[in-house]
């Protein structure tokens, strides 16, 4: 599958799976249907993430969005919005600060591991 910045997927459960992170949203939580989440690259470490719309390993990622038989593609402005804040939040985790709840250098370990495994 070609993954694309900037246009949003649904994810595998396998993923979910792999992570074990509670504070994830789920897949099908509560009955409902799976989140949607939009793409994007970290160039750190080249791994894509995946960010709840309602965190790279290709094999987990289940489908693009399709609204009206096409992909569905976020608009240039919220783009822009989302990677300026996503770098944001990157660079206060780096430097050691939680600013969210899921634990992203646990997330970065397990998929670099995944990584290696295929590579």
């Amino acid at each position: 599958m070609n993954i694309k910045q900037g246009y949003v997927y649904h994810i595998k459960d396998e993923y979910f799976e792999i992570v074990k992170d509670p504070t994830l949203m789920k897949n099908h939580e509560s009955g409902k249907a799976r989140p949607t989440y939009f793409c994007i690259k970290n160039t750190q470490n080249n791994i894509l993430w995946f960010i709840p719309m309602s965190s790279k390993i290709e094999k987990y990622v289940d489908h693009v969005h399709i609204v009206n038989g096409k992909e569905a593609k976020v608009i240039s402005s919220i783009k822009k919005e989302i990677k300026i804040k996503f770098n944001k939040i990157m660079l206060l985790i780096n430097q050691g600060k939680k600013v969210i709840f899921t634990d992203i250098n646990n997330d970065i370990n397990i998929m670099l591991k995944e990584l290696d495994k295929h590579n």
